[in-house]
């Protein structure tokens, strides 16, 4: 019995694969700040063409260990990092060997690897990834530990099958498929998409590399797959409204493309949009897609917003009356009991007015705020700390009645924007596409401050919101300057993702330029998918940032468009293990959306 589970968990390529154990080193990586020593397993494997063919960088395989028993077997298990074919006659030949001689063993040498020798074998090296798999009569599965190998253990590798339950058992039932492996073909991989969102994630290659075909894929499968989250994207380039076209038209999505210009006329709509490459013959369904958009009430311009500075806002807003009060209840803590009491229900009260009237904490402070201090003038408030409260509130009431410059919260649509996310109906998708970058920073900071603020003053989680910064060197650049917006934008996004999840709020970026991001931001990200990065140094900064070993991200050079290295704390079934993945092509999804208009 226990037979027949472990050929469900383990193969020998058929009984073709003899390898072992041979030793175990200690390796030490140096990233810019500190070193690494980890333990890495080399194995010697009798040469075969069929087991040299079916090698690949990414393949888990397993050792027997110590910890195994009549009940159970145990072994170790490592990811395959690098192999390659070893011929003892090649490699005894030195440099100082006569022409003729050097010649005629590599002859021999040549026609050895077709003849099976047993003279070359097949070396193995493989880091641990910090599990065991056991097997008993019944079942297998795996334990997060870390148990020394046997040295000269047998080697053999997990199946398809074990392989799919290593990588995806401790995820939620039902998570979605966002890839499959590129080292074991049809192995599907899932992510649990609330911690996706929860803890932050990041997408970083060049220019062309596929960022925003997979960040559409992220949000079309975070958004169909978690029907309270909402999800807003700041899109430099201008490609997202096309890129998620089938949401943009969804009834139950109900997209909001959101611009800096009135737009009425689907040919001006069009130069706004940016297509994939290979769908730049694809104008008349385009222009359909613009006028259905408008149709549909779509299209808007934001009126305006409010810029912010990274002290304080200028205006009174009734955060500031929240934490007046709260100020009042923490004094009367110990001094009045009956002070406190009345304190915190008109605080309670405060926060029910504003619930009424549709109000977030960072709205401005307007005339209606009259009707509150009338309603605790009605009341019998005795306590000398209540009559205080409403005598300064009354003061706040009056001062901005008396303003002319004073902005009510139903005069921007940024406020309106902000109460929808902090709603469960609504719009579950904003794409705002700015032609002015500075414009679309302040506003970036604006928006992060005020949803943030919004969320601790009422106390909520829900729904849950996932903010989305395409070109990330635009808004969280390292050098940012008060002059050109960045200032502002860099510290809301960073104070956003150090905080929003707390709140229900998650944060994705997505750049080429990974050397010149904040990298207090960068520190936020969980999980991180990496494509193709030419330069040296964004490569060395995926290194240092993720702890992940230089090796493995310079494999990322030979990746195609649609492939990526993943790694996540949390989102994947196992912690912190890079796996290479192939992800579907957005593309598909737009092609069909843009046919079914068209039709």
């Amino acid at each position: 019995m226990a037979g027949k589970t472990l050929e469900k968990a383990l193969t020998d390529f058929g009984g073709k694969l003899l390898g072992r154990l041979e030793r175990i080193e200690s390796t030490t990586i140096e990233f810019e700040r500190y070193k690494s020593t980890h333990k890495v397993a080399v194995c010697s494997l009798a040469y075969n063409s069929d087991v040299i063919n079916r090698l690949n960088e990414g393949l888990i395989f397993a050792v027997p260990n110590f910890k195994s028993n009549e009940l159970q077997k145990r072994y170790t298990l490592f990811e395959l990092v690098d192999y390659s074919p070893v011929h003892f006659g090649a490699s005894a030949v030195q440099a100082d060997k006569l022409p003729e001689i050097r010649k005629e063993i590599f002859e021999k040498v040549k026609s050895e690897w077709f003849a099976e020798s047993k003279v070359a074998y097949i070396r193995v090296r493989g880091n641990p990834v910090n599990y065991d798999l056991v097997v008993t009569d019944q079942d297998y599965w795996f334990e997060e530990t870390w148990s020394y190998p046997l040295i000269g253990g047998e080697v053999m590798f997990l199946t398809k099958e074990s392989m799919f339950r290593f990588i995806n058992s401790s995820l939620p039932e039902n998570s979605p498929v966002i890839g499959q492996l590129l080292s074991q073909e049809g192995v599907e991989v899932r992510l649990d998409v609330s911690k996706l969102v929860e803890h932050h994630f990041g997408v970083f290659a060049y220019t062309g590399g596929g960022k925003s075909n997979l960040v559409s894929h992220l949000v079309r499968t975070v958004l169909k797959t978690s029907p309270s989250c909402k999800v807003v994207i700041f899109d430099v380039a201008g490609e997202y409204t096309v890129n998620l076209a089938d949401l943009m038209l969804s009834d139950q999505i109900c997209g909001q493309l959101i611009l800096d210009e009135n737009i009425s006329e689907a040919e001006q709509l069009m130069m706004r949009l940016t297509m994939p490459k290979s769908l730049s013959l694809q104008q008349n369904r385009l222009k359909r897609f613009s006028e259905i958009l408008l149709l549909k009430n779509r299209v808007s311009c934001l009126k305006s917003f409010e810029r912010v500075n990274l002290d304080s806002l200028e205006r009174v807003t009734y955060n500031d009356v929240i934490q007046t009060i709260a100020e009042k209840i923490e004094y009367y803590t110990e001094k009045s009991v009956a002070g406190k009491i009345a304190l915190q229900a008109i605080l309670h009260k405060l926060h029910e007015f504003m619930r009424q009237k549709g109000l977030a904490a960072e709205s401005s402070v307007g005339k209606e705020l009259n009707e509150f201090v009338g309603s605790l003038n009605s009341g019998s408030w005795s306590q000398r700390g209540v009559q205080n409260l409403i005598d300064e509130l009354s003061f706040v009431a009056q001062s901005v009645s008396v303003s002319s410059k004073t902005e009510t919260p139903h005069e921007s649509s940024e406020h309106e924007m902000i109460r929808s996310l902090n709603r469960e109906s609504g719009p579950r998708l904003y794409v705002f596409s700015f032609t002015d970058v500075a414009r679309l920073r302040r506003f970036t900071a604006s928006v992060c401050q005020k949803v943030l603020h919004s969320r601790k003053s009422m106390f909520t989680r829900t729904p849950t919101l996932l903010f989305v910064f395409d070109e990330a060197q635009e808004v969280i650049p390292k050098d940012a300057r008060e002059e050109d917006g960045t200032k502002f934008s860099s510290f809301a996004v960073e104070q956003l993702l150090r905080q929003g999840r707390k709140y229900g709020v998650g944060g994705a970026i997505a750049t080429q330029r990974l050397a010149y991001l904040n990298t207090n931001v960068l520190q936020q990200l969980h999980t991180y998918f990496v494509g193709t990065l030419p330069r040296p140094y964004d490569r060395t900064t995926i290194s240092d940032q993720f702890a992940l070993d230089p090796a493995i991200v310079d494999r990322t050079l030979s990746l195609r468009a649609g492939e990526w290295l993943l790694s996540s704390y949390g989102a994947t079934g196992v912690r912190n293990l890079p796996m290479f993945i192939r992800t579907p092509n957005n593309e598909s999804v737009i092609i069909e959306t843009l046919k079914s208009i068209s039709a």
